[in-house]
């Protein structure tokens, strides 16, 4: 098998990003309607303090969707359906039919303070990364 590397061209005007989060990437009014937010809270008073705000602003790209849900895990909850591997989420990466050129997933502490560490952590993960065949490239942190 001989693989071919495709370069495209990536401008600040043609480049849309998405992000994929838990509490650390929320913020209020800037998340789907009805999903849970954490900020604004301590020294994040405003969405220019943020994490994923800041992002945008130094990389130029156009923000399509912030897919962010306080308390989400990787895996699913009891708590609520928002989880990282649920499909009904990962298509909420897009809008008005357009898709993201990079998708950021901030996802994972509360899994880990849930109990969900090691192997099955990881399964849940590599479950969840699938998205990657949807949006590439996908950011992890």
């Amino acid at each position: 098998v001989n693989l071919y590397p495709k370069f495209e061209e990536i401008t600040k005007e043609n480049t849309y990003i998405s992000f994929f989060g838990d509490s650390i990437t929320t913020f209020e009014g800037c998340i789907p309607e009805g999903f849970a937010t954490y900020y604004p809270a301590g020294d994040v008073k405003t969405k220019e303090d943020t994490w994923w705000h800041k992002t945008v602003t130094l990389t130029g790209f156009n923000l399509l969707v912030n897919n962010s849900f306080s308390g989400s895990l990787v895996s699913k909850s009891i708590d609520h359906d928002y989880y990282g591997s649920n499909e009904i989420r990962v298509k909420c990466l897009e809008r008005d039919g357009i898709k993201p050129d990079v998708v950021v997933i901030h996802m994972g502490t509360n899994d880990f303070t849930h109990g969900m560490i090691g192997n099955t952590f990881k399964e849940k993960y590599q479950k969840m990364i699938p998205l990657k065949k949807v949006y590439i490239p996908v950011i992890s942190m």
